[in-house]
């Protein structure tokens, strides 16, 4: 199975690199059909969320509750719903094109209890600047790090708070959402107590102040017991000022 899964991997690969960057095409895979926005992007998505699994976890219940915060055209959502095909699932993507692929994404794969939100989160709800690179590194105006490609294209998008979708207990708390993680994290701080488990997808962009002490002391002082993983970091001394990176910051209560 290890050997068939690399090899359909591979396969997989090679098809989407004979393919220009950030061009749009439907592909199918384990039952699903899904339509992407760039095929590299699409691989890699597939790769670490099928694959490596980085958004695998474990609940008792047969319909666990998940928000999903950041969910580009919907690879995570697929995953979610594969694992638990019963699981209720709120949706967060305020890219206007990705958002548009998410929909019929989850509409052509006919899942069901999924409602898709198309909004920002941070902590001031109503309408912001937002940097749409048409891949997967969108992000708000105002987080922006010091050089943008000519490739970026401003627009405006609305911006709603986390803490208003968390009701009852979630189950499985995802976040990748560009830079904006601790201000949503610090906004939802009352409500951290009705969270059972959360990956954060920790970024840090040219000149913007690294918040990750502060997520840290954040999910300690609400009981979380955590540990981060970098799949590309050989040694901690390549990060230099103007690298753009990520940790996924995996958080649970025992």
């Amino acid at each position: 199975n290890k050997l068939k899964t690399r090899v359909s991997l591979a396969w997989m690969r090679l098809c989407l690199k004979q393919r220009p960057p950030q061009t749009q095409g439907i592909k199918r895979f384990l039952g699903y059909t899904m339509k992407y926005i760039d095929p590299k992007v699409f691989y890699y998505e597939f790769k670490d969320i099928f694959i490596e699994k980085v958004y695998h976890f474990y609940s008792e219940k047969v319909s666990p509750f998940i928000l999903d915060c950041g969910s580009h055209i919907g690879m995570s959502i697929l995953y979610f719903k594969r694992i638990y095909p019963e699981a209720k699932i709120i949706g967060f993507e305020p890219d206007p094109v990705s958002f548009k692929v998410l929909k019929k994404n989850i509409e052509r794969n006919h899942l069901n209890n999924v409602q898709l939100i198309n909004a920002a989160l941070s902590a001031t709800p109503g309408t912001l600047e937002f940097l749409s690179d048409g891949m997967d590194g969108s992000h708000l105006a105002r987080l922006k790090h010091k050089t943008l490609s000519e490739k970026i294209k401003k627009c405006m998008v609305k911006s709603v708070r986390l803490v208003d979708y968390i009701t009852e207990s979630i189950d499985f708390l995802k976040i990748d959402i560009e830079g904006a993680e601790y201000e949503v994290l610090l906004d939802i701080s009352a409500k951290l107590p009705l969270v059972k488990q959360v990956v954060i997808e920790y970024h840090t962009f040219e000149g913007m102040e690294p918040n990750l002490p502060k997520i840290l002391d954040l999910l300690t002082q609400n009981g979380f017991k955590y540990f981060i993983y970098h799949s590309n970091a050989k040694s901690p001394f390549w990060l230099k000022a103007n690298v753009r990176y990520c940790l996924l910051i995996y958080a649970y209560k025992s």
